[in-house]
């Protein structure tokens, strides 16, 4: 039978050679279109394809001015 683990936590050096080391920002911001969701989907989809656990945080203004960021959870 064989076993595989799946994704991890990184620890928060992998997170910050991760993060060094991911291109998403690379993309362009288009309002309505490819905005922080979008990046946000994208880098924790290329954090779960190099094996790491990668979460969403969003973030709900008063005047309706959302936003949405990505977290590791690596243990401090």
């Amino acid at each position: 039978m064989l076993s595989f683990a799946g994704p991890v936590n990184p620890t928060f050096s992998e997170a910050q050679q991760f993060v060094a080391s991911d291109r998403t920002h690379l993309q362009t911001y288009v309002e309505g279109s490819y905005t922080c969701v979008n990046f946000a989907t994208d880098f924790r989809d290329n954090a779960l394809k190099a094996g790491y656990l990668c979460g969403f945080a969003f973030i709900y203004f008063p005047d309706h001015q959302n936003h949405v960021l990505n977290c590791f959870n690596f243990g401090l």
